[in-house]
């Protein structure tokens, strides 16, 4: 069996075109990047992708088709439409002001019980629970 290794290689003419264009799109102007322009550079890409079909089959940097696909892709995420966007009253209802506190395990089912009935009371039946429990623990504390 024999095989056969096969290399691309690019011909003057080509090399030249690709030279011209990345001189065109601005590779190699100073204090200019291609990448901040991405409507410009994908129309000149495509514009000698056009002229020379040979450049829809070459890839790699500084290539036509390289330079239209990483700036198309820059224009897409400038372009994407946002989901919904904010409307009043839309998303989550904020609830009441939340902490986090470490408890002994022992007390952890109780105390969430009782902070989830403390969200359904009204204002009124909060503050009421609010001295309630300073009282009981003004009692315990001196109750020695």
């Amino acid at each position: 069996m024999m095989s056969v290794q096969c290399t691309a290689a690019m011909g003057d003419d080509i090399k030249k075109l690709l030279s011209d264009f990345q001189h065109e799109v601005g590779m190699f102007r100073e204090g200019y990047s291609y990448m901040e322009h991405p409507e410009l550079s994908v129309r000149i890409a495509r514009s000698y992708m056009d002229k020379y079909p040979e450049f829809y089959f070459l890839d790699g940097w500084g290539t036509p088709l390289s330079i239209s696909n990483e700036c198309s892709s820059m224009q897409n995420k400038d372009s994407k439409p946002t989901h919904g966007g904010k409307r009043p009253g839309s998303g989550r209802k904020k609830g009441l002001p939340t902490e986090n506190v470490r408890l002994v395990s022992a007390l952890a089912i109780e105390f969430k019980q009782f902070s989830d009935y403390y969200k359904s009371c009204s204002d009124d039946e909060r503050t009421e629970i609010g001295t309630a429990l300073r009282d009981l623990l003004h009692d315990l504390k001196h109750k020695s």
